[in-house]
């Protein structure tokens, strides 16, 4: 236990980043710039906070009326496990596969047990970040609101140590079977994105396919909401068995529910361990390696590669290069962004299996889209859209960071600094509009071709959308300027374990949340044609980017200057 301890506190050290590597005034800096982080995080979080406490309190006073209170719960709890399982699988190929130290850790005195548990608590004590920001408070709300005992508290603060645990054991051993099998495979780094990609639809896709709420009648839930006394628990727990006990121990203060609940965790990692000690060390030797391919180069080919370019189009290519065969870059900068519609097409897929399907083309075509309210929602959805999917866009959130040990390299190679700002930025509007507006055009051309959406629409919607990218992108960089994290041993701690990833995220989700609110004032004080409106958007979003990007650029010049 004692070594199985200390492994699991080195490589928590490792992966924050070693704040102790360097001299007393750097060390004293970065303190005080990692100070600022937080307070700027907190004031950021505060309103989201709040909301979800609100949310926790506002649901228990609406269903416990109805004797349903506990679905609240239930409803909390199984949100809380899917994202858990979402976030599982990309957090278990980092710890488990992509940090490169499981060759060094084998001549240790180290037992397999000790080795997997270590990794397992390291990304258990991440996703408790998650869980700690999410559910906390709205399991607060809850209880301030129905007026909980001290069990209650007591079986929350068990609740939200152990809810993480199921998703992560179901991440970790679905993500192990998909390394075992493709073990033989040669290129190590697309077999990791592969990996992951496939882990994401599979968890997916169970998620969806094991909610049990649709397919019970409407009479039938009446009926069981008619009953009271929490009848409706349990309908959302088909993928983890274990909830339907948590969830009577904290709603009703069952100690041998939560006994139950307790024995399914345990019995899980027990599980888990068998599994992993078969399955992880022989999928994980050799994930380091690589190959290449040789072939002969056909002169046509030679003067491709050989061509000159402009300073700023090669260090582009350079960037997106890095990004996609960097395996944890791609799946957590590139990958998330173009993979957003399947979070949203898969349920609506399974639903409408459900129902018998639903005639989408007859419901399009009963509304005209040809006319001035239709256009301006449709306006307004792309822009949502963009500014939506673009928070999962980590690329100029990471670009200064990515450079890591390598930084110098930035001050030593005979390209300007302005150059090097706007190559990376144009790396992560390049993604951004690869996930976003591409996805845009495809539909507002299927619109318009087969149920009349106005021509006029698409030039506005794509240059919104694009602008919209550029904003969301200039910030994250912004943040990255402000407080690169330049010290890490492996890609996973530039980007996972970066801090600047989430405060941008933030400022993005207020940004645009303030954007939306501007244009939406601006149209209800405008008596415009809608043409006439869209234009107005599209400049003053132009304006903003303008703004942003004169100011970026200044800054980073000197912040680059002023860095070590």
């Amino acid at each position: 236990m004692r070594k199985y301890l200390i492994l699991t506190g080195k490589l928590l050290k490792s992966g924050l980043g070693g704040f102790a590597a360097s001299g007393k005034n750097k060390k004293k800096k970065r303190n005080l710039s990692q100070g600022v982080m937080w307070l700027i995080l907190l004031v950021c979080l505060i309103p989201m906070i709040g909301m979800l406490y609100k949310a926790g309190g506002g649901a228990y006073g609406l269903l416990a009326p109805i004797g349903q209170e506990g679905v609240a719960l239930e409803l909390a709890f199984f949100a809380g496990s899917i994202m858990n399982l979402m976030l599982g699988f990309p957090m278990i190929i980092s710890v488990f596969y992509m940090t490169g130290d499981i060759e060094k850790l084998l001549y240790l005195p180290l037992h397999p047990w000790q080795i997997v548990g270590a990794k397992f608590t390291v990304s258990l004590l991440y996703t408790y970040l998650t869980s700690l920001y999410f559910l906390c408070p709205f399991l607060v709300g809850y209880g301030i609101a129905s007026g909980a005992g001290a069990i209650f508290w007591i079986f929350i603060v068990i609740a939200v140590i152990l809810l993480p645990v199921m998703p992560l054991v179901y991440s970790a051993i679905l993500s192990m079977i998909i390394m075992r099998v493709f073990k033989k495979a040669k290129n190590k780094d697309f077999l990791s994105i592969i990996s992951v990609i496939l882990s994401l639809v599979l968890a997916f896709g169970i998620s969806s396919f094991t909610s049990s709420m649709g397919n019970m009648g409407n009479q039938q839930l009446m009926d069981m909401l008619m009953k009271g006394r929490n009848s409706l628990m349990g309908l959302m727990n088909g993928i983890f068995p274990s909830l339907r006990f948590l969830e009577k121990g904290v709603a009703e203060g069952s100690i041998l529910s939560m006994l139950i609940f307790l024995g399914i965790t345990a019995l899980a990692l027990v599980v888990f361990f068998l599994i992993a000690e078969r399955l992880y060390f022989a999928g994980a030797m050799g994930m380091r390696e690589t190959t290449a391919r040789r072939k002969a180069v056909s002169s046509r080919e030679s003067h491709k590669l050989n061509r000159r370019r402009s300073p700023r189009q090669a260090y582009l290519l350079k960037e997106l290069r890095l990004l996609i065969r960097t395996p944890i870059y791609f799946m957590n900068c590139v990958m998330l962004v173009f993979l957003w519609p399947l979070f949203f097409l898969i349920p609506l897929v399974i639903q409408f299996s459900k129902s018998g399907g639903i005639d989408i083309g007859g419901l399009l075509s009963a509304l005209d889209l040809g006319s001035t309210g239709a256009s301006a929602v449709v306006l307004f959805v792309v822009l949502c859209v963009s500014l939506g999917a673009g928070l999962f866009n980590y690329v100029a959130g990471t670009a200064i960071s990515r450079e890591g040990k390598n930084f110098q390299f930035m001050k030593a190679i005979p390209v300007s600094f302005r150059t090097q700002l706007q190559a990376k930025l144009l790396s992560g509007l390049y993604i951004g509009v690869g996930g976003t507006t591409l996805y845009c055009l495809i539909i507002l051309l299927v619109l318009m071709g087969c149920f009349g959406l106005p021509v006029w629409i698409l030039p506005f919607a794509l240059i919104g959308s694009v602008l919209a990218n550029l904003i969301q992108c200039l910030i994250q960089l912004f943040m990255d300027l402000f407080h690169p994290k330049l010290t890490w041993e492996s890609e996973q701690q530039a980007v996972k374990q970066n801090m600047n990833v989430m405060v941008g995220m933030l400022l993005n989700l207020i940004a645009g949340v303030g954007i939306g609110m501007l244009i939406f004032w601006l149209y209800k004080i405008l008596s415009l044609p809608l043409t006439a409106y869209a234009a107005v958007v599209c400049v003053l979003l132009a304006a903003i980017s303008f703004l942003l990007y004169k100011g970026v650029m200044a800054y980073g010049i000197r912040r680059i200057e002023s860095l070590e």
